[in-house]
C-alpha cells in the first residue's frame, strides 16, 4: 500500500508527527554544523552560556552607565572627585618631601654627630700627647736633678774614701752617708748643693772633688733609693755621721753615745 494514502490511527498519528517533528530539528541541527565558520559565528544561538569575560564586561558597562548618570545628575561630584584626586596627589607628593626631608635631616644629624666625635677625640687626643710631654718633660727634669744630685754625692763621697782605705767602708756606709744628706736637705729645707758646700758639714768635700765612677754609680743609686722609697727608713732627724771602726752610722745627736739611736744603711 502506498505509504502516503495509509490510514493510521489518532495514536498512531500523533507518534508519527512527533517522529516528523524530531526528524525535522534533527535536520536543522545538522544543517547549521554544515555551515561554514563564519556563518556559525553569525549565527550563535542566543541561549548559549557567555564567558566570564563578558560577565565582567556586561557587569563594568552597567556600573559606567551607573556612574555617568549619576555625573549627568550631580555635575558638582565631578569637580569633587577631581579636587580629591588632586589633593590625594599633593598629599603624596608632600609624603615624599618629608620623606626625604627626614633623611637629609638624618643625614646631616649623624655628620655632626661624627664631626662632634671626631672634635671630642681630637682634643681627647691633644690632652694626651700634652700630658705625655709633660710628664717626659718632668721626668727629663727629675732625671736632670737627679744626676745633678749624685755628682754632688761622688763628690762628697770622695772626700770619705780614706775611711774606705782604713776600716774599709762598703758601698751600704756610703749610702748611708748619702741618706744623712737627704735628711739634712728636708731638716733645714735646703737643695743638696747648698748643704754640700755647707762649711764643716762633710769630712773632706771641695768643690774640686772628681765625681770618679765608683761613687758617682753609688750616689745614682742613692738618688734612685730617694726618689723611689714611698716610706723612708729612719726619720729626717737622723742627721749627724759617726765614723767609727765598725761603720758609718746615723744619729739625732752630735758625738751621741747611745749606740741604739744609730742607723746604718743595711
Amino acid at each position: 500500500m502506498d505509504e502516503s494514502i495509509r490510514i493510521y490511527s489518532p495514536g498512531t498519528q500523533i507518534t508519527r508527527a512527533r517522529m516528523i517533528a524530531d526528524n525535522s530539528i534533527y535536520g536543522l541541527t545538522q544543517a547549521r554544523f554544515d555551515l561554514p565558520a563564519s556563518d556559525k559565528r553569525r549565527k550563535q544561538s542566543p541561549w548559549r552560556r557567555k564567558s566570564n569575560m563578558e560577565i565582567l564586561k556586561d557587569v563594568f558597562d552597567e556600573r559606567e552607565a551607573e556612574i555617568h548618570a549619576l555625573y549627568q545628575k550631580y555635575p558638582w561630584a565631578d569637580i569633587l572627585r577631581n579636587w580629591i584626586n588632586a589633593l590625594l596627589i599633593i598629599a603624596l607628593f608632600a609624603s615624599f618631601v618629608i620623606w626625604g626631608l627626614n633623611i637629609r635631616t638624618e643625614r646631616i644629624a649623624a655628620d655632626m654627630a661624627a664631626v662632634e666625635v671626631a672634635k671630642v677625640n681630637a682634643e681627647h687626643e691633644a690632652k694626651e700627647l700634652a700630658r705625655q710631654q709633660e710628664l717626659e718633660a718632668l721626668e727629663r727634669s727629675r732625671e736632670a736633678i737627679m744626676k745633678k744630685n749624685a755628682r754632688i754625692k761622688a763628690q762628697v763621697f770622695y772626700g770619705s774614701r780614706n775611711f774606705e782605705e782604713k776600716y774599709g767602708y762598703t758601698k751600704a756606709d756610703f749610702l748611708t752617708l748619702g741618706t744623712c744628706m737627704d735628711n739634712r736637705c728636708e731638716f733645714y729645707g735646703l737643695d743638696l748643693e747648698t748643704v754640700a758646700k755647707k762649711e764643716g758639714w762633710w769630712v773632706g768635700y771641695y768643690d774640686s772633688n772628681p765625681p770618679i765612677d765608683k761613687y758617682y754609680q753609688w750616689a745614682l743609686e742613692s738618688e734612685k733609693e730617694r726618689v723611689e722609697q714611698d716610706v723612708k727608713a729612719i726619720g729626717t732627724d737622723y742627721i749627724y755621721t759617726n765614723y767609727t771602726e765598725r761603720g758609718l752610722y746615723l744619729s739625732k745627736e752630735f758625738n751621741s753615745d747611745a749606740p741604739y739611736t744609730w742607723w746604718r744603711h743595711e
